[in-house]
C-alpha cells in the first residue's frame, strides 16, 4: 500500500474533452450534485436499460471499495460523509452525490469522488469505466493500492487527458507494467511527457490518441518494454534511436505516424521482435541490412511508402516466419537475389513502385506459401524461365502483378500453368508474340487478365476451344490486334472486355455479336471499325466505340446501358427513338458526328410521359453535330434533375434558351453536387466516374478535361455556336455550383451582368460597353418593349421614383442619427443569451502547465447579467443583437459541431476562437449553411478543423478576414474559398498537409481581388510557378509563401505598389532553394517594411536601389547566391532593425554607413568573403545593437576596442577570420556581454582582464589564437554563469593556481572546458567539483601525473581527453559511471592495462608502453564501441570476449605481441578491424563475412596461413584490405567475379605472401571505387556514437574524431596513411608468385595512385592501357619477366613521380618527354636491350624516332625543362622529408596550422576538380 495513486497534488482530475459530435440536444456538463430542476428529466429515464447498466456498474465499483476510517489526507470538506453513502439501488443514480448526468439523455457524464475516504484497488476491468459517456473523472484525495495495470482504452466516448494530469499520473504510478490509452484524446499531452513513465513498464499502447509533436527517442529504449503501439497518430514525429538500442521489444507499431530520418542499423538489435509495423511514415535513405538478425519476426513486415532508396537489403529475404513483406512505393534499386533461404511462410510479397531492375527470379514462383505477388512499376527486364520451378506447392499463387516494367521477349507460357492463378497483370511491358485461346483455357481459376500496352502482342483463337469459364475481366488495350476476337463470346463469365487502341478493322457481324451473356463493359474505342450490325452483349452497362470510322445511322443500344460513347465517328441521321428506353443511362456522348434532326422526344418533348425520359442522365454531350430546332418549352417537368454536364455547342439549335430545362437542373443548384455512384466492372464493382474526356470552353481556351477525376468538382453548360436569341434567363443565377458557362456565338440580346462574355452582340447595351441604354442610370427593363410611348412613361415614373428615393435617404439618415443619440438601451435578446450559455456549457477550461494565468472570459457569462456586458461579447448599439465573440487564447476545450447553439446567433459578424483546444467537426453540411451569412471575420487559428468545414464557406459573401492557420487542414485549397470575393485577409499558414498548385493560386488571385493579406507559410507549393504572383491584386500589402517553389522570381513583383511585408522562406526552416532571380537594379521605390528572402537562390550583385527602401525595418537575404561588394547605401535605411546577409558570398569591406544605424539590433554578415579591416574610429550608431555575427570571413587588422564598448551588445562572434594584434585592455567596457567567440584568428598578447569582468557571460571561445600568459583560477571567479570555456590552441597560454582556488561548485552550468594545445603542465584538479562538467579536453599539453586524490569527484564527466601528454602512470581514471569516452593516446604509460569504468564506449590508449595481457575485466565493457590498444607491448592471447562485444565498431590491436588465433567476431556493426604487426596465426575467421559494415581489414605482418578471402566480396562497404607479409597462398579465384564483388575497394595490399596463378581480369573490372569517384559510395556503416552533440550559441560541438591508419609502400618508402585514407587508391601485389600477362583492365582504374606488381613472374608486354592511369604517382613492375618495348602511352602519366621497370626483358627505345625525362638509370637497370636517355647506351639509327629528330630544334627548351625538373626532384625529396618530420612531430606548430587551414581546402578543391570532373 502506498499513498493514493490519484492525489490532489498529483492527478487532480482527468477530464473528457468534447472532441466528437454530441447527440442533438445534449445539455451541459455540470459538477457535483445534480440540480433539482432536472430531477424530473432524470426520473423519466429510470427505465432506460442502458441507464440501469450504468447504475449497476457504479454500485459494483462501490462494493469493491472500503472506507478509510482514519484518512491521513486533508480536504476542505473532510467533515462531510463519503459521497458513496448516498449510492443505493432504490435511488436514481443521477441523484447520487458526486454523479452528474446529461439533462436530456440521462447518461452519466461526470464523477466527482474526491475526498470520499475510499480505500482499495483500481483494476484494469473496473466497472468504474462502464459509463460510455463519461467525460470527467475526479478521484483526488483517496487511498488506492499501487496500480500495476491501467487500461482506459475505448472506455469513454469523449475522454481526454491533459499534460499536467498525465505527468502526475506517470510520476506517481511507479509500479505500472501496463498502460493503455487507446483512442483517448491526448492532443494536449506533449510526447516528451512519456519520459516520466516508470521504468518498470512492459506494455504501452497509445494508439489513435491524437499525439502530436516530436517523440523523444529514449522512449524506444525503455528497459523492460515488450509492447509499444503508437500507431495512427498522424502528426507524431521523431526518429528511431541510432545507437544504444538494445531492447526486449516484441511488438513495435508506429504505423500511420510521421517519423523521419533514416532507418537505423540499431534496429537489428531488437532480436526479440515478433511484430514490426513502420508504415507509412517519412523515413528516407537506405534500408539497413540488419533484418537477418530479427529471427523471431513473424506476421507482417511493412516498409512501404517511406521514401527509402538504395539497394534491397539481402538479409530481409532470409526471414523465415513472416507472412507479408511490403516494400512498395519507395525508390529501392538493385536486383532480386538469385537464391533465397527464407520466406517459407510468405503469403504476400509487394515490391511495386520502386526502381528494381534485372530479372524476375524463378524462386519467387516456388515459394511454398506465396499467394500474392506485386512487382509492378519497376524496371524488370526479363522473367526467368518458370519451367524450372521446384517446390512443394508451386501453384499456390493467386495474384501476379508485373505491370509497368520493361519485360521483353515472348509471353512466358508457364504462367498459364499456375492452376490457382486468379489475377494476372502484365500490362505496360514490351512482350511480344501471340496469345492463343488454348493458353487462356489452361488456368481454370483465372478471373482477371490484363495484357494491355504491349504493342507487339496479338490475340488469336478458335471458337471450338474449350474456353476458360472463370475469366471475368480481359484487357488487351494498346496491343497488336487486327481482328475482333469473336471466339471470346463463349467465355460465359466474361464481364469486362477492353480492346481499345488496337487495329481492329471492318465490321462486327451479327453472328460475332451473339453470345456474350455476361458482358457488361465493352471498350472498342480508337480502332478502325466501319460498322456494327449488332452490339455484342445484351446486358451491357458501358459501351465505348468512340474514335472509329463508323458510318450510317446510329444503332440503338440495349436498354440496360448506363454509359454510351460514340463520339468522333461519321454517323448520320437522327438519334433513334429507342434511345428513350435507356432509363438507366447516365452518360450519353455523341459529339463530333454528322447526326441531325431534332433531339428525341425523351430528351425534350413534354408530351412524353415521365417514364419515357432519361431520369438518371448526368452527362449529355451532343457537340459538333447538325441538330436543329428550338428547345424552349420542350422539356418535360422534372427532367434532367441530375444533369451536371450539358454540351449542345456547335449545332443549329434555335429559339430562346430553354427556361424549363434550366429550372429542372437540381444538381447544379446544390452547393456541392451529390455524387451518384456509377457501378462499373472496370474498377471491379466499385464506383467509377466517367472515364472519358469532355472538351469545354473556359477562359477563352478549349480545354479537354479528364472527367474521371474532375467531374466531382465540375458542372458545365455549353450552348455556344448555335442560333439562340432573346435574353438570358434569370434562372441561370440559381445554378450556384455552375463552374463553366458558355453562351458565346449566339444571337442573344438585352442587358446582362458584366461577368458574362458580351462581345459581338450588337443588340446589347450598358456597362462596360460604350453603347448606352438610353439613360446611364436606367435600371434593367424589358428589352422587348417597342412602344416609344410606353418607354417615355416608364422613364418619367423612374425619374419620380429616384427623386423620392433621394429625399427619403436624406430624411432617413437624419432620423437615424437623432435616434442614435436618444434611443433607449438596446433590447436584450433572451434567445441569443440562452444560446451562448448552452455553448458555454459545452466547453471546459484546460490548464496544461499549472493553474490558469487569468480567468477565462466565459466565467463572466451569467444568466443574471445582460449578455452584452459579458467579457468577449460585443452587441449592436441599436438592435442589441450579438455581433461579435472573442474567446481567443482562453484555455478552452470542447467541440464545435454544425448544430451548435453558437450558430443560432444569426446577426454574428465576427467570431474568434483561436488558440484554444477546440475541435470543429462538421460531418456533413450539405443540408444547409450553418455559419451566419453576415459573418465578416472568422478566426479559428490553432484549433482542430475538419476538412469538411470548407463546404460552409460557399455563401459567406460578407467575409473579409479568415484565419485558419495551424488548424490541421489538408489537401488543396478548398474550391469554396474562391467565392469569398470580399476577402481582405486570408491566413492558411502552418497547415503542413495543405498544398497549392498553379491552378489553385491563379483562381485565388483572379477571384479574390480585394485581398490585402495572404499568408501561406509551410504549405506545399512545389507545383506553383512564381510568375503567377503577378496576377495578385495591387492592393496586397502582406504576402508569405510556402515551401518547394521552383522557378525564376519576377523582379517586377518587388516593385508592387502596396506590398509592405514579403516572406519567401516559409518563415520557419522551409526554404525555397528552387527560387532564382535578382533584385531590381533601378526604379525600386517600394513601401516594403519586411523583406525576407532567406534560403532562396537569388543571384547577382546587391543593387544600390536597395537604399530606396526607406521604410524597411527587416532584411534577410541569407543563404542566397549574391556576390560582389555590399553597396554603401544601407546607412539610408534609418528604420532598419534586423539585417541578415548570412552565406551570401559578399566580398570587400564592411560598409561604413552601416555602422551609423541607430535602430539596428541584429546584424549577421557571417560566412561571406569580407576581407578588409574594421574601421578603428568609434561609429556614431549601433547603440541598440545586441547581436553581431561576422564569423567565416577574411577580415584582417586589429580588433577595434569600440566593439567592447557598445552598450547593448550581448553576442559577439568574429570566429574564423584573420584578425591579429592585441586587444586594448584600457577601455570602458560594457558588461552586457553573454557570448564572445573570437576563435580561429591571429590575436596575440595577454587575454584582456575585462573578459573576466563579464558577469553575465555564458560562452567564451578564444581558441586557435596566439594569446599568452597564465590563467589563474581566481580570475574565473566572477564568471558564475559560464557554461562553455574554450582556450585551446594558444600554445603560450598556461593554467595555474592562485593559491586560494575557486570552488567550482559555484559554477552550476559549466559543461565544457577545453585547454588542448596549450602550455598546461599540472592537472586542473580544482575542476572536479564542477557538478555539470561533461567534457574536459586537456590533450596536447605537458601533464606528467594525476594523483588518486585528483582523480576523485568528476561526477558528471562524459568525455576525458588527456592524449598527447607525458603521463607515466594512472591508478584511477577521473570520472565515475557517466564516463563514456577516455582518450589517453600518445603518453608514456607503463605497466599493466587498467580497465576503465563499465560505462565507457570509446577507450583509446594507443602509443604507450603498456605490458602484460589484456585484463579479463575488459569483457565487462558491454557498451564498448571503439577500442584502440595499438602500439604498446601487450602480449598473450586475444580474449574471446572481444569478438562478442556486439556494439563494437572499431577494434585496433595492432603493433603489439599478441599470439594465437584470431577469435570469432560477432559484432555485425564492425567497421574497422586492425590486428597488424602481431604474432597471430591460423585462418581469418569466417565470421567476418557477417560484418556488413566492415570498411577496413588490416592483418599485415602476422603468421596467418590461408587462401584469398573471396568470401569477403559481398561486403559492399569494404575499402581497405591489407594482408601483407603473411603466408596466404593459392590463386585469386574467378569466383570473385560477380559484379558487386569488392566494388568499393580502394587499397589492396597482398604483398609478401605466396599467392600464385594468373590475375583474373574480372577482379579489377569490379573495382568501381577506383574507376569513377562518383561511383565511390560513402561509408555504409552507421555513424559512430561519439561525443553527444550539444547545440551552443549557434554552433555544434563536433563528434569525436577517430582516424584509422594503414601503412603502404609508395615511392620506395613505407608510409602511414591517416587523414586521407578514403582518398588514396593503392594496389600492391608485390613479392608473390603471380604469372601470366598483366591484365589490360588495370588501365580502367583511373583513380589508382600506387601500383606495385614487382617481384612476381609476370610475362608478356606492358599493357599500353596503363597510360590511362592519369592519377598514378608510383609504378613498380620490377623483377618480373616482362618483354617488348616500353609503351609510349606511359608518358601521359603526368603525376608519375616514381618508376621502376628494372630486372625485366624490356627492349627498344626508352620513351622520353614529360615525367620520363626525370627518371634515372636505376629505373631501367637489368634490361640489357633497352637504350636511350637516361641510359648511357645509345640507340641505333633505325631505332631513333621522328619525334626525337624534331626535338633537336628544341634543345634549348629541353635544357631549361631538365633544369627545372632537377629542381623539382630535389624539392620533392626535401618536401617529403620535411613533411614527414613536421606531421609526425607536430612542430613547428605554425607551419602545421597554416597547411591545415590554408592549403588543405585548395588541395581538396584540386582533387574534386580532377576526379569529379567539375568544381
Amino acid at each position: 500500500m502506498t499513498a493514493l495513486a490519484f492525489e490532489k497534488d498529483i492527478v487532480p482530475v482527468m477530464e473528457g474533452k468534447m472532441n466528437f459530435p454530441r447527440k442533438e440536444g445534449s445539455g451541459s456538463v455540470g459538477q457535483g450534485r445534480v440540480e433539482k430542476d432536472i430531477v424530473p428529466v432524470m426520473e423519466g429515464k429510470m427505465n432506460d436499460p442502458r441507464k440501469e447498466g450504468e447504475s449497476s456498474g457504479l454500485l459494483q465499483f462501490k462494493s469493491t471499495l472500503s472506507l478509510d476510517s482514519s484518512p491521513w489526507y486533508s480536504c476542505d470538506d473532510s467533515t462531510s460523509p463519503p459521497k458513496t453513502n448516498s449510492w443505493n439501488e432504490t435511488t436514481n443514480c443521477c441523484l447520487w452525490e458526486g454523479v452528474t448526468c446529461d439533462k436530456v439523455t440521462a447518461h452519466v457524464i461526470a464523477l466527482d469522488l474526491s475526498c470520499s475516504w475510499l480505500n482499495g484497488s483500481l483494476p484494469q476491468n473496473s466497472s468504474l469505466f462502464l459509463p460510455p459517456r463519461l467525460q470527467r473523472l475526479n478521484l483526488a484525495h483517496n487511498h488506492f493500492e499501487e496500480l500495476v495495470s491501467l487500461d482506459l482504452s475505448d472506455n469513454f466516448v469523449d475522454f481526454a487527458i491533459d499534460k499536467y494530469s498525465f505527468e502526475m499520473l506517470a510520476r506517481n504510478l511507479s509500479k505500472l507494467t501496463l498502460l493503455s490509452f487507446d483512442k483517448v484524446n491526448m492532443s494536449f499531452v506533449p510526447p516528451s511527457s512519456l519520459l516520466n513513465l516508470t521504468s518498470t513498464l512492459k506494455r504501452l499502447s497509445l494508439r489513435k490518441c491524437n499525439l502530436h509533436g516530436e517523440l523523444p527517442s529514449e522512449v524506444f529504449r525503455f528497459r523492460y518494454l515488450l509492447y509499444l503501439d503508437l500507431s495512427s497518430n498522424k502528426v507524431l514525429t521523431g526518429y528511431l534511436p541510432k545507437s544504444n538500442w538494445t531492447s526486449p521489444l516484441e511488438l513495435l507499431d508506429i504505423s500511420y505516424c510521421n517519423f523521419r530520418g533514416q532507418l537505423p542499423t540499431s534496429l537489428g538489435n531488437l532480436t526479440q521482435i515478433v511484430t514490426l509495423d513502420l508504415v507509412p511514415n517519412s523515413f528516407e535513405g537506405e534500408i539497413p541490412n540488419v533484418f537477418g538478425s530479427l529471427k523471431k519476426l513473424a506476421g507482417t513486415l511493412t516498409l512501404s511508402s517511406s521514401n527509402f532508396s538504395g539497394q534491397l537489403p539481402p538479409s530481409i529475404f532470409n526471414l523465415t516466419k513472416i507472412t507479408l513483406l511490403d516494400l512498395s512505393n519507395n525508390s529501392l534499386e538493385g536486383v532480386l537475389p538469385a537464391h533465397v533461404i527464407g520466406l517459407q511462410n510468405l503469403e504476400k510479397l509487394d515490391l511495386e513502385k520502386n526502381q528494381i531492375s534485372g530479372g524476375v527470379p524463378s524462386w519467387l514462383f516456388a515459394l511454398p506459401s506465396l499467394k500474392y505477388l506485386y512487382l509492378s512499376n519497376n524496371k524488370f527486364l526479363s522473367l526467368q524461365n518458370g519451367n524450372k520451378i521446384q517446390g512443394p506447392n508451386p501453384n499456390s499463387i493467386d495474384t501476379i502483378d508485373l505491370s509497368s516494367n520493361n519485360i521483353h521477349g515472348s509471353m512466358p507460357s508457364f504462367l498459364f500453368d499456375l492452376e490457382n492463378l486468379n489475377d494476372l497483370d502484365l500490362s505496360s511491358n514490351n512482350l511480344s508474340g501471340v496469345i492463343t485461346s488454348e493458353m487462356l483455357s489452361k488456368p481454370k481459376s483465372l478471373a482477371t487478365l490484363d495484357l494491355s500496352n504491349n504493342t507487339l502482342l496479338s490475340l488469336t483463337g478458335s471458337e471450338t476451344d474449350d474456353f476458360n469459364y472463370s475469366l471475368h475481366t480481359l484487357s488487351f488495350s494498346s496491343c497488336n490486334i487486327s481482328r475482333f476476337p469473336s471466339f471470346l463470346k463463349t467465355a460465359k463469365n466474361l464481364a469486362t472486355l477492353d480492346l481499345s487502341n488496337n487495329k481492329i478493322q471492318g465490321s462486327i457481324s451479327k453472328w460475332e455479336s451473339q453470345g456474350w451473356e455476361q458482358l457488361t463493359n465493352l471498350d472498342l474505342s480508337h480502332n478502325s471499325l466501319t460498322g456494327v450490325e449488332q452490339y455484342p452483349g445484351q446486358n451491357l452497362w458501358s459501351l465505348d466505340i468512340s474514335s472509329n470510322q463508323l458510318h450510317g445511322p446510329l444503332l440503338a443500344p440495349p436498354p440496360s446501358l448506363r454509359e454510351f460513347l460514340m463520339s468522333n465517328n461519321s454517323l448520320t441521321g437522327e438519334i433513334p427513338a429507342l434511345i428513350c428506353n435507356l432509363t438507366s443511362l447516365d452518360l450519353l456522348h455523341l459529339s463530333m458526328n454528322n447526326l441531325s434532326g431534332i433531339i428525341p422526344a425523351c430528351l425534350g418533348n413534354s408530351s412524353q410521359s415521365l417514364s419515357s425520359t432519361l431520369p438518371a442522365v448526368q452527362v449529355l454531350v451532343l457537340r459538333s453535330n447538325r441538330f436543329h430546332g428550338p428547345l424552349e418549352n420542350a422539356i418535360a417537368p422534372s427532367s434532367f434533375s441530375r444533369l451536371e454536364v450539358i454540351d449542345l455547342s456547335q449545332n443549329v439549335f434555335t429559339g430562346t434558351l430553354p427556361t424549363n430545362l434550366l429550372q429542372n437542373l437540381t444538381a447544379m443548384k446544390l452547393t456541392r453536387n451529390p455524387r451518384y455512384c456509377r457501378r462499373s466492372t472496370y474498377n471491379r464493382g466499385g464506383c467509377d466516374n466517367y472515364r472519358n474526356s469532355v472538351k469545354v470552353m473556359t477562359k477563352r481556351l478549349r480545354l479537354e478535361l479528364q472527367l474521371g477525376s474532375a467531374l466531382p468538382g465540375f458542372t458545365i453548360m455549353d450552348f455556344s455556336e448555335n442560333q439562340f436569341y432573346g435574353s438570358i434567363p434569370e434562372v441561370l443565377g440559381e445554378l450556384r455550383s455552375l463552374l463553366v458557362l458558355n453562351l458565346s456565338h449566339n444571337n442573344l440580346d438585352g442587358l446582362i451582368p458584366p461577368v458574362l462574355g458580351i462581345c459581338g452582340n450588337a443588340g446589347l447595351c450598358g456597362f462596360p460597353l460604350s453603347k448606352k441604354c438610353g439613360n446611364s442610370s436606367e435600371p434593367p427593363s424589358s428589352n422587348f418593349a417597342d412602344d416609344a410611348e410606353d418607354n417615355s412613361r416608364s422613364l418619367s415614373i423612374w425619374k419620380i421614383a429616384m427623386l423620392g428615393y433621394g429625399c427619403g435617404t436624406v430624411l432617413g439618415l437624419s432620423i437615424e442619427f437623432k435616434e442614435e443619440e436618444t434611443l433607449t438601451p438596446p433590447i436584450q435578446h433572451d434567445k441569443e443569451k440562452s444560446a451562448l450559455l448552452q455553448f458555454k456549457n459545452t466547453l471546459s477550461t484546460v490548464a496544461l502547465y499549472g493553474p490558469l494565468p487569468f480567468s477565462p472570459r466565459t466565467n463572466s457569462w451569467s444568466e443574471t447579467i445582460d449578455c452584452c456586458s459579458w467579457k468577449g461579447i460585443t452587441c449592436h448599439k441599436v438592435t442589441g443583437h450579438v455581433i461579435g465573440i472573442d474567446l481567443s487564447d482562453n484555455y478552452l476545450s470542447g467541440t464545435l459541431t454544425a448544430n451548435s447553439t453558437l450558430f443560432h446567433l444569426h446577426k454574428l459578424q465576427w467570431l474568434d476562437l483561436s488558440f484554444n483546444y477546440i475541435g470543429i467537426y462538421l460531418p456533413n453540411s450539405n443540408s444547409g449553411l450553418f455559419l451566419p451569412q453576415g459573418l465578416q471575420r472568422l478566426d479559428l487559428a490553432y484549433t482542430s478543423v475538419n476538412d469538411s468545414i470548407s463546404s460552409a464557406f460557399n455563401q459567406l459573401v460578407s467575409l473579409t478576414h479568415l484565419n485558419l492557420s495551424n488548424s490541421l487542414l489538408s489537401g488543396p485549397i478548398p474550391f469554396e474559398f474562391f467565392f469569398l470575393r470580399n476577402l481582405v485577409s486570408l491566413d492558411l499558414s502552418w497547415n503542413y498537409l495543405m498544398r497549392i498548385d498553379n491552378q489553385n493560386f491563379n483562381m485565388l488571385a483572379t477571384n479574390l481581388t480585394s485581398l490585402r493579406i495572404l499568408l501561406l507559410d509551410s504549405l506545399d507549393m512545389s507545383s506553383f510557378a512564381p510568375t503567377s504572383l503577378l496576377n495578385l491584386t495591387l492592393s496586397l500589402t502582406s504576402l508569405s509563401l510556402g515551401y518547394g517553389i521552383k522557378g525564376e522570381f519576377p523582379s517586377d513583383f518587388f516593385r508592387h505598389p502596396s506590398l509592405q511585408y514579403l516572406y519567401l522562406t516559409g518563415r520557419r526552416y522551409n526554404f525555397n532553394y528552387g527560387i532564382t532571380g535578382s533584385l531590381p537594379v533601378s526604379n525600386w521605390t517600394s513601401p516594403l517594411r519586411v523583406l525576407d528572402l532567406h534560403g532562396c537562390s537569388f543571384n547577382g550583385s546587391l543593387p544600390a536601389s536597395l537604399g530606396n527602401l526607406t521604410q524597411i525595418t527587416y532584411i534577410d537575404l541569407s543563404e542566397n547566391g549574391f556576390e560582389g561588394p555590399i553597396p554603401d547605401v544601407l546607412g539610408q535605411l534609418f528604420k532598419l532593425n534586423t539585417l541578415n546577409f548570412y552565406k551570401c558570398h559578399f566580398r570587400g569591406q564592411l560598409p561604413t554607413s552601416m555602422l551609423n544605424l541607430t535602430q539596428l539590433v541584429h546584424l549577421d554578415l557571417s560566412f561571406n568573403r569580407l576581407d578588409r579591416p574594421f574601421p578603428l574610429n568609434n561609429p556614431s550608431g549601433l547603440q541598440n545593437l545586441e547581436e553581431l555575427f561576422l564569423p567565416g570571413n577574411r577580415i584582417t587588422g586589429r580588433l577595434p576596442s569600440w566593439l567592447f564598448t557598445l552598450p547593448s551588445l550581448q553576442n559577439l562572434d568574429l570566429a574564423v577570420n584573420r584578425l591579429g594584434g592585441s586587444i586594448d585592455d584600457q577601455i570602458h567596457f560594457s558588461t552586457a556581454f553573454k557570448k564572445v567567440s573570437l576563435d580561429n584568428n591571429y590575436i596575440n598578447g595577454p587575454i584582456p582582464s575585462f573578459f573576466f569582468e563579464f558577469a553575465n557571460l555564458t560562452w567564451l571561445d578564444i581558441s586557435s589564437n596566439n594569446f599568452s600568459g597564465m590563467i589563474k583560477t581566481n580570475m574565473l571567479s566572477k564568471l558564475e554563469k559560464l557554461e562553455y570555456l574554450d582556450l585551446s590552441r594558444n600554445r603560450f597560454l598556461s593554467l595555474g593556481s592562485s593559491g586560494n582556488d575557486v570552488h567550482f561548485s559555484t559554477f552550476p552550468n559549466l559543461w565544457h572546458v577545453s585547454f588542448s594545445y596549450c602550455n598546461v603542465s599540472q592537472f586542473p584538479s580544482f575542476l572536479r567539483t564542477a557538478k555539470s562538467l561533461e567534457i574536459l579536453d586537456l590533450s596536447h599539453n605537458r601533464i606528467h601525473a594525476i594523483s588518486q586524490w585528483e582523480a576523485e569527484g568528476w561526477e558528471g564527466l562524459w568525455t576525458l581527453d588527456l592524449s598527447y601528454n607525458l603521463l607515466t602512470s594512472l591508478s584511477q581514471y577521473p570520472g565515475k559511471n557517466n564516463l563514456t569516452t577516455v582518450d589517453l593516446r600518445s603518453n608514456l604509460l607503463q605497466g599493466p592495462l587498467l580497465a576503465p569504468p563499465p560505462s565507457v564506449e570509446r577507450f583509446l590508449i594507443s602509443d604507450n608502453k603498456l605490458t602484460g595481457n589484456i585484463p579479463s575485466s575488459i569483457c565487462n565493457l558491454t557498451a564498448l564501441v571503439v577500442l584502440d590498444l595499438s602500439a604498446n607491448n601487450l602480449s598473450g592471447i586475444i580474449p574471446e570476449c572481444l569478438g562478442n562485444l556486439h556494439r563494437m565498431m572499431i577494434l585496433n590491436l595492432g603493433l603489439n605481441n599478441f599470439h594465437g588465433k584470431i577469435p570469432h567476431v560477432a559484432a555485425r556493426g564492425l567497421e574497422s578491424f586492425d590486428l597488424n604487426d602481431n604474432l597471430l596465426e591460423g585462418f581469418l575467421p569466417r565470421s567476418l563475412s557477417n560484418c556488413t559494415f566492415l570498411e577496413i581489414l588490416n592483418v599485415a605482418n602476422n603468421n596467418l596461413k590461408d587462401t584469398f578471402p573471396s568470401w569477403l566480396g559481398h561486403l559492399s562497404g569494404l575499402r581497405v584490405l591489407v594482408l601483407r607479409s603473411n603466408r596466404f597462398h593459392g590463386p585469386i579465384p574467378n569466383s570473385v567475379a560477380p559484379i558487386s564483388s569488392f566494388s568499393n575497394l580502394q587499397i589492396v595490399d597482398l604483398s609478401q605472401n605466396h599467392f600464385t596463378g594468373i590475375l583474373p581480369s574480372e577482379f579489377f573490372s569490379n573495382l568501381k571505387g577506383m574507376i569513377d569517384l562518383r561511383k565511390r559510395s560513402l561509408p555504409v556503416g552507421p555513424p559512430i556514437p561519439y561525443v553527444r552533440r550539444r547545440e551552443a550559441g549557434g554552433f555544434t560541438i563536433s563528434d569525436y574524431d577517430y582516424q584509422n591508419s594503414v601503412n603502404i609502400t609508395s615511392k620506395r618508402m613505407e608510409i602511414e596513411l591517416r587523414r586521407l585514407l578514403y582518398l588514396i587508391s593503392v594496389i600492391d601485389l608485390s613479392h608473390n608468385l603471380f604469372y601470366g600477362q598483366i591484365p589490360k583492365e588495370l588501365g580502367d582504374l583511373r583513380l589508382l595512385q600506387v601500383l606495385n606488381l614487382s617481384h612476381n613472374s609476370f610475362g608478356g608486354p606492358i599493357p599500353p592501357s596503363l597510360g590511362n592511369l592519369v592519377a598514378l604517382e608510383s609504378l613498380d613492375l620490377s623483377s618480373n619477366n616482362l618483354g617488348g618495348p616500353i609503351p609510349s602511352q606511359l608518358t601521359n602519366l603526368t603525376f608519375l613521380a616514381v618508376l621502376n621497370l628494372s630486372q625485366n626483358n624490356l627492349v627498344g627505345v626508352i620513351p622520353h618527354g614529360k615525367q620520363f625525362d626525370t627518371f634515372e638509370n636505376n629505373s631501367y637497370s637489368g634490361n640489357p636491350r633497352l637504350c636511350g636517355f637516361p641510359l648511357s647506351k645509345k640507340c641505333s639509327n633505325n631505332l631513333v624516332s621522328a619525334e626525337e629528330e624534331e626535338d633537336d630544334d628544341d634543345d634549348g627548351v629541353a635544357l631549361i625543362w631538365k633544369l627545372a625538373l632537377m629542381g623539382y626532384g630535389c624539392g620533392l625529396v626535401l618536401g617529403i622529408s620535411m613533411g614527414y618530420i613536421v606531421f609526425t612531430t607536430g612542430r613547428p606548430w605554425w607551419l602545421v596550422r597554416m597547411i591545415e587551414r590554408d592549403w588543405q581546402p585548395t588541395v581538396t578543391k584540386l582533387i574534386r576538380r580532377n576526379f569529379y570532373g567539375g568544381s
